[in-house]
C-alpha cells in the first residue's frame, strides 16, 4: 500500500509523539494557563495589531495617490503593500479565532489559487455589482476572491487585466483596500484585552462554548504552529521548488507578481519562529525537553539563514542550479520543523496532534 504524502507525515508525527517518553503525569504538566496569556498578549494580539496598521497604511497612501489623479501603481504604493504582505505574512499562520469569522481569512489571503478564480471573478465582477456602486461595503458582499491581497496586487501590477474589468482602476483599488483594513481592523479588535474570544482561550470552563479546559485552549494554540509549519512546508515551498529544477513552479509562488515572494516568506518564517519563542511554547516546551527545544530553535535559525542567503530574484533562483541545494535544503528544514514540533514537542507538551487547521481543503 502507498502511503499518501499526509498520512506520511501524519504516521511520522504520531510515532514521535509516541516515542518521545511516557506520558506526562498531572504534576509534570505545563502551565497552559500561563501559556496561554503569554501567547495572546505577547505574540497574537501585537501581529494582528501589525496587520491592522500596514493595512491601514496601505489604504491611506493608495487614498492619497488616488485623490491627486494617479494611477495606483506608484512607488509608494508598492512600499505599503509590502509592509501589508510582510505583516499579513508574521500572523497568517494564527488561523483560528475571530480571523475565521465572516471569511475573514479568506478575503484577506485567497490563495493557493490553482483554477485562477482571482482574475475569473475580477473579470466579472462588474457583472456581480449590477446597480450597486463599487465600495468596499459591496465588494465585501462579493466573493472572497476578489477581495484579497492578490486580487489588490493583480490590479496594481497589471493595467491591461485592470481595464477589462470595466470598473475605474483607483476605484476598484481602493474598494479592495478599505475592505481589507476594515476586516483586519475588525479582527484586530476581536483580539484587544475583555474582548470575547481571547476570554474563551484564558476563562475556559464548563459553560464555555470552545474550551472546557486550559489543555483545550493551549491545544488550539499550538495547533496553529504546527499547522502554520505544515502550510510553509507542504502548500508553499514543496509546490514551488518541487523535486528537481523541471518540478520547479515558481509561477505558483504567492505575490510573484509584484516580486514580494521572497519577503513574505521570510515574514512566514520570523512570525511561525516569533510565536514558538515569544509566545511562550519554547519555554514549556523547553521544561519537558529541553533538547527538542533547542533543535527547534535551531532549525528556525538554520531556515532563515538558509533563506537569506538566497539571491537574485525568486522565480530565477528556484531553477538557478547554483542555488537549488539551499531551496531544497530549506524545504528539508521545514518538514524537520513540522515533525519535531508535531512529535517531540507535542509529547513535551503532554498534547496529541489532533487535526491541522487545513485538513481537508
Amino acid at each position: 500500500m502507498v502511503l499518501s504524502r499526509s498520512v506520511f507525515t501524519a504516521a511520522i508525527a504520531w510515532a514521535l509523539l509516541i516515542g518521545g517518553g511516557q506520558a506526562l503525569r498531572a504534576q509534570d504538566a505545563p502551565d497552559y494557563a500561563q501559556v496561554v496569556e503569554t501567547a495572546v498578549s505577547a505574540s497574537i494580539r501585537p501581529a494582528y495589531d501589525s496587520v491592522a496598521e500596514a493595512f491601514a497604511e496601505l489604504d491611506e497612501t493608495l487614498s492619497a495617490r488616488c485623490r491627486a489623479g494617479n494611477t495606483p501603481d506608484g512607488p509608494e504604493v508598492g512600499r505599503a503593500f509590502a509592509g501589508a504582505v510582510a505583516a499579513w505574512g508574521g500572523a497568517q499562520h494564527l488561523r483560528f479565532g475571530p480571523v475565521m469569522e465572516e471569511d475573514r481569512y479568506l478575503s484577506i489571503f485567497f490563495w493557493p489559487d490553482p483554477r485562477n478564480f482571482t482574475s475569473r471573478h475580477l473579470s466579472g465582477l462588474k457583472a456581480a455589482l449590477g446597480d450597486k456602486p463599487l465600495s468596499a461595503e459591496s465588494l465585501a458582499q462579493m466573493s472572497v476572491a476578489v477581495q484579497s491581497l492578490s486580487a489588490f496586487e493583480r490590479v496594481m501590477t497589471d493595467p491591461e487585466q485592470a481595464s477589462e474589468i470595466g470598473l475605474p482602476r483607483c476605484d476598484l483599488a481602493l474598494a479592495i483596500t478599505a475592505n481589507l483594513s476594515d476586516k483586519a481592523t475588525a479582527t484586530a479588535a476581536a483580539w484587544q484585552e475583555g474582548a470575547t474570544y481571547p476570554l474563551l482561550l484564558t476563562e475556559p470552563g464548563a459553560e464555555n462554548p470552545l474550551y472546557r479546559d486550559d489543555r483545550e485552549a493551549m491545544s488550539e494554540l499550538f495547533k496553529a504552529l504546527g499547522s502554520g509549519l505544515q502550510f510553509l512546508s507542504e502548500r508553499t515551498l514543496l509546490p514551488v521548488v518541487g523535486a528537481s529544477i523541471e518540478a520547479a513552479r515558481p509561477r505558483r509562488a504567492a505575490f510573484r507578481r509584484s516580486g514580494l515572494t521572497m519577503m513574505h516568506l521570510q515574514a512566514m518564517v520570523t512570525g511561525l519562529e516569533a510565536y514558538y519563542l515569544e509566545g511562550g511554547i519554547a519555554d514549556a516546551v523547553a521544561a519537558g525537553n529541553p533538547e527538542i527545544d533547542a533543535r527547534i530553535r535551531d532549525r528556525f535559525q538554520q531556515l532563515s539563514t538558509t533563506l537569506d542567503a538566497i539571491e537574485g530574484p525568486f522565480a530565477e533562483s528556484v531553477v538557478d542550479p547554483d542555488q537549488r541545494s539551499r531551496w531544497r535544503y530549506a524545504l528539508t528544514l521545514a518538514e524537520l520543523l513540522v515533525r519535531e514540533v508535531n512529535g517531540g514537542a507535542s509529547a513535551a507538551l503532554g498534547l496529541s496532534r489532533g487535526f491541522n487547521a487545513f485538513d481537508g481543503d
